[in-house]
């Protein structure tokens, strides 16, 4: 498979137990699935959102405690790399590895130069090192955007926010995008939890309510940015309404009226994440795999000889499971897949499926 090619957003089959996406594994809060009734019930979607998003970002800075003049609303996580690409128009695109395939796909879309660059691993876990940091800004020039993911997806490791402060003062010709959809499913505070009037300029934040509420379906994200010329390069570039009238009611109201009970989910969900990641690691420990260290929703496993196609279709075919092969991911190999976390039940009969996997597959 072609490494520009797009392998995310889980199967379709509901008879399938889907290990692929990285959804949080307690669902959707109830509030929330109270409110999209509601909200279809009040047929907002018989009118146009206002396309300022004014309550919507009064409510993302009451929610995540920081200025509304420095939020803008996107379309989902997705839309917010695209617009920082479109509105920044880089030359090169430097990309710390492994991580998120779309951010590639963005890259040769616009033709940019994409520079591949595989963190560095220590203990089954990539970091950024000080070596790293400086190789990094040697590649990196004025008209450079640099993306980083933390939480990591595919890996879970999480970076340390000295050392990506660090990375956006040394490369300060360039951008930093610090994507960080998965903060709220982790063990990691969000950088937006810092003295925000420390942040450098150049340092561009994405967060996302998809993961965390489990809500795929509405889409709502936002970029944060500390420059006054950043927002509104990226206003001018945001499409009009490029978020729906139902997603609008919905994160408008559930961000303020169940502000504490949203939270409360939250470190719920942490807390049973952390303690069924344990589990999990020390199962698959024991089937002989190897497991890298993750401080969120999901485990990166290596599995070698067993090649990760064969492994996901003899999963998918003996036991109604999809993981996700993670060749595709740069600085992987066919011997990589991802598994999220999900109930302890749906747990344990992973770990049998990939115990029959490995006793058959390992000669194939």
């Amino acid at each position: 498979m072609s490494k520009a090619m797009r392998f995310h957003g889980g199967v379709q089959d509901r008879n399938v137990l889907d290990f692929s996406v990285n959804l949080n594994p307690l669902g959707v809060p109830k509030c929330i699935r109270e409110l999209i009734t509601k909200c279809i019930s009040k047929c907002v979607y018989e009118r146009y959102p206002d396309y300022e998003y004014r309550n919507l970002r009064n409510a993302i800075a009451k929610f995540f405690n920081i200025p509304r003049d420095n939020i803008v609303p996107t379309n989902g996580a997705s839309e917010a790399l695209s617009l920082c690409i479109l509105a920044l128009r880089p030359r090169t695109i430097i990309i710390l590895d492994p991580s998120y395939g779309d951010y590639d796909l963005i890259c040769r879309a616009i033709g940019a130069n994409c520079i591949h660059m595989i963190m560095q691993e220590s203990n089954g876990e990539y970091v950024l090192s000080n070596s790293f940091i400086a190789q990094i800004a040697r590649y990196s020039d004025q008209r450079s955007l640099i993306i980083i993911n933390s939480p990591n997806n595919p890996t879970g490791s999480v970076l340390e926010w000295d050392k990506i402060i660090e990375l956006s003062y040394v490369a300060n010709h360039s951008y930093v995008v610090l994507d960080e959809v998965y903060a709220e499913l982790s063990d990691y505070t969000s950088i937006l939890n810092t003295s925000l009037g420390s942040l450098p300029e150049n340092l561009i934040v994405i967060k996302s309510f998809t993961k965390v509420f489990a809500i795929p379906g509405i889409r709502v994200g936002f970029i944060y940015t500390n420059s006054t010329y950043l927002y509104e390069l990226f206003e001018s570039t945001r499409p009009t309404w490029n978020i729906g009238s139902i997603a609008d009611c919905l994160l408008t109201t559930a961000l303020v009226r169940f502000r504490t009970e949203l939270w409360n989910f939250i470190e719920k969900s942490r807390a049973y994440i952390a303690r069924e990641r344990n589990y999990l690691v020390e199962k698959l420990h024991g089937l002989g795999l190897t497991i890298y260290s993750s401080k969120t929703n999901f485990l990166l496993l290596k599995h070698k000889p067993i090649d990760c196609i064969e492994l996901h279709k003899y999963l998918l075919r003996r036991f109604r499971i999809a993981i996700r092969p993670a060749h595709t991911f740069y600085g992987l190999t066919r011997f990589h897949s991802r598994v999220s976390i999900r109930s302890r039940n749906e747990n344990e009969y992973l770990v049998e499926a990939l115990k029959h996997a490995i006793k058959d597959l390992k000669n194939y």
